[in-house]
């Protein structure tokens, strides 16, 4: 329960980050913005890695992306959780 909020909270995170780095962008400057940030844990009972990434780029390609795929595998299977929204 602990490690989905911390994921939920770096993935809030991340959106927060990329959103304001796409509204800062001047118009005049070609800036790029990135973060990416991974989680992960095993034990006897599975495993689970996360990997949260935001990306806010201006000029010919100006947009912002977010990203949060999970996978995780325990005694009762295993799954996949990706989440993708982006913007131009």
């Amino acid at each position: 329960m602990a490690s989905k909020r911390r994921v939920v909270r770096r993935a809030v995170v991340a959106g927060v980050t990329a959103t304001i780095a796409l509204l800062s962008l001047q118009s005049t400057a070609a800036a790029d913005t990135e973060f990416e940030e991974s989680d992960m844990w095993a034990s006897r009972d599975g495993a689970s890695l996360c990997v949260v990434k935001a990306v806010a780029r201006d000029g010919k390609h100006a947009g912002a992306r977010y990203e949060q795929v999970c996978y995780r595998v325990g005694p009762g299977g295993a799954s996949i959780e990706a989440t993708t929204s982006a913007a131009r």
